[in-house]
């Protein structure tokens, strides 16, 4: 288990977290080696990884800026990077809710208006819903899995908290730019 700021949150937001890993998660590259105090680690570099983000992004238009989720996780993101988040797939935030018709129908309106490209959902979560929804739109949308509730396995590009979070950008660079 990994304990930081939410992906994505801006730097400020992050000061009064711990950066406490426990042993079984490899971030010695990442966070500047072991040592004595084993387990905790030195913050990232947040401003670096601010930039690298940025960079990577840089690759996707304004007006292709928009974003639906699966849930209302993403909104630092948005904010920090210049992104719109459209509509979520789960009304209120919660993961128990469950959209009514009505819902997506207004959902699937709103990302023709608009012109949303992909849907943003978590790696290895249901995408059932996500499906349906892109399914009825009249226009082709993506499906982007992100890590957005912890750290990918091994070898996923994202096993580690500032790979994760380059991953995560490239994902989306990828589906827009």
């Amino acid at each position: 288990r990994v304990e930081f700021c939410q992906p994505f949150a801006d730097e400020a937001d992050c000061s009064g977290h711990p950066q406490r890993v426990e042993p079984d998660v490899r971030v010695e590259d990442t966070f500047g080696g072991g040592g004595e105090g084993a387990g905790i680690h030195q913050r990232p570099d947040f401003e670096a990884l601010d930039r690298r983000i940025a960079d990577i992004l840089a690759a996707v238009p304004p007006q292709r800026r928009l974003l639906v989720t699966a849930h209302d996780s993403l909104g630092y993101f948005a904010d920090r990077y210049g992104f719109r988040i459209v509509g979520t797939l789960v009304p209120g935030g919660s993961t128990l809710a469950e959209p009514n018709p009505a819902d997506i129908a207004e959902l699937v309106r709103q990302m023709d208006a608009t012109g949303v490209e992909v849907i943003v959902i978590e790696a290895g979560g249901p995408s059932d819903l996500a499906r349906a929804v892109a399914a009825e739109s009249p226009r082709p949308i993506r499906l982007v899995e992100l890590f957005i509730g912890s750290l990918g396995p091994p070898g996923s590009g994202a096993d580690t908290y500032i790979r994760m979070m380059e991953t995560n950008a490239r994902r989306i660079a990828d589906a827009l730019g």
